[in-house]
């Protein structure tokens, strides 16, 4: 017996002499003596084991329904783990909106901090011509002069704009509906930080003194909101997958499937809906398109042909299962989207 076996030097399981592999833990059958060839055949043999792996399953998940469908048929070692596919394509995701600049794609035409300072130093020159006129009319003392010289003021306040030294904070974002005027100085604004803005105007009330922050500390920096909601979001579409996976039980509880393969078909479906997102993303901060419009009607159409794919029900039922299952999607992201927001601004 011991002329024909040996044992697996990594578990320990007993394994004929002449087996190239082990059967229990699947290691290399060897005596541990490691060769210049022995090492880089291991090397390429595991990163083309995975470049194949991670090729076939990305090819796989533009097909829709397909990854699903091959898992349960129990072709598992061909692509990547459901949840690592996952892992993968919400990191991209998130790496995505890291990326993209917040200022260009989230906000305003313009970023409202940049154009207070504008308009602050359009007044400062413009006192500074007023200065100069008087100066002007105390030398010249002519009627035409002065006529010149206020043409020249009326034109430049119509070319900038005719600014106040205040404005509104509700102007630019308004999160819950109150009586109280929210005036500022532009100059008190460009000075002081949001906490010495809520000091100085006093709003009445915890509430509102935690709304007149915010709102103030959203303003001079939009970008942070921005960045901290998406960035919220993206985490909460995780966590959402066991929801989905209820609903696609509930939907197709007939066909008495375990509620993880149900998990599993999430897991595929998001995993496509969050590189079509990045995608998109990349494509309308490069061009300046949006693409949402599109990006609805693709997720939609694979969607549809998943469920077509992985469930095998009639083209109608499918139609009808796809419409309540949209809209209860909608709604449910809705629905996060609102309580993520609104827990979102008074933390950021």
């Amino acid at each position: 017996m011991s002329t024909s076996t040996s044992n697996c030097k990594n578990c320990g399981q007993l394994l004929h002499r002449d087996a190239a592999y082990c059967s229990y833990c699947g290691q290399k059958n060897t005596d541990g003596r490691i060769t210049v060839r022995s090492l880089f055949t291991e090397f390429f043999d595991a990163v083309f084991n995975i470049e194949s792996r991670t090729l076939r399953t990305f090819r796989a998940l533009f097909i829709p329904g397909k990854l699903t469908e091959e898992y349960f048929e129990g072709r598992h070692k061909k692509y990547v783990h459901p949840l690592r596919t996952l892992l993968v394509m919400s990191i991209l995701l998130i790496l995505t909106m890291g990326y993209l600049d917040f200022d260009k794609v989230t906000n305003h035409p313009y970023v409202i901090w940049d154009e207070m300072q504008r308009q602050n130093q359009i007044e400062l020159v413009i006192d500074s011509l007023v200065m100069a006129q008087q100066q002007t009319r105390a030398v010249f003392q002519n009627d035409t002069v002065d006529q010149a010289l206020d043409s020249l003021h009326v034109f430049l306040r119509r070319r900038v704009g005719w600014h106040s030294d205040s404005f509104n904070l509700r102007k630019y974002m308004t999160l819950f509906e109150d009586d109280e005027v929210r005036l500022i100085s532009r100059k008190d604004f460009l000075e002081l930080s949001p906490e010495e803005l809520t000091d100085k105007y006093q709003p009445e009330g915890w509430f509102k003194r935690q709304t007149f922050q915010q709102t103030a500390k959203y303003i001079q920096d939009e970008s942070v909101l921005s960045s901290y909601l998406v960035s919220s979001m993206s985490w909460i579409a995780l966590l959402i997958m066991p929801v989905i996976a209820l609903m696609f039980q509930l939907f197709y509880r007939k066909q008495k499937r375990f509620y993880v393969e149900h998990l599993i078909f999430s897991f595929h479906l998001h995993s496509f809906f969050f590189l079509l997102v990045s995608i998109g993303l990349l494509i309308a901060y490069g061009s300046g398109f949006s693409l949402l419009i599109l990006g609805i009607v693709l997720s939609a159409a694979y969607l549809f042909l998943a469920l077509k794919r992985v469930y095998r029900e009639k083209w109608g039922i499918t139609i009808v299962k796809l419409l309540l299952i949209g809209a209860s999607y909608m709604v449910l992201l809705l629905g996060i989207f609102i309580v993520v927001f609104i827990s979102s601004f008074f933390i950021f």
